[in-house]
């Protein structure tokens, strides 16, 4: 991906409008890809299970309202569900990425 000549003063302007501003150096890369965060279906499953975990709670609060009737499947099929669905939904969205990025190059 070249870059011109009127891109790379546009840059270098701006990366010494940031250092003189901050006091810091910076460095401008520019690449297709930056990462593949493969841990993004961990977090995903971690926190759709935590989600699911707070339904299940909130759940067990509103049928207690009702009902002494506990239904610890229910919860545990709503945590397990959550965290086995949110990986598979963050894998289809870094698929579709990837998809459209090849469509557009």
């Amino acid at each position: 991906m070249p870059l011109s000549d009127k891109e790379r003063l546009q840059i270098n302007t701006l990366v010494t409008r940031f250092e003189s501003a901050t006091g810091v150096q910076a460095v401008a890369v520019v690449t297709r890809k930056a990462h593949a965060y493969p841990e993004i279906p961990w977090k995903a499953c971690a926190l759709g299970a935590s989600l699911g975990a707070v339904a299940a709670v909130l759940h067990s609060m509103v049928i207690s309202l009702w009902t002494d009737t506990r239904m610890p499947a229910a919860h545990a099929m709503l945590t397990l569900g959550a965290g086995t669905a949110s990986p598979r939904i963050a894998l289809a969205c870094e698929i579709e990425d990837e998809l459209i990025a090849e469509k557009d190059a």
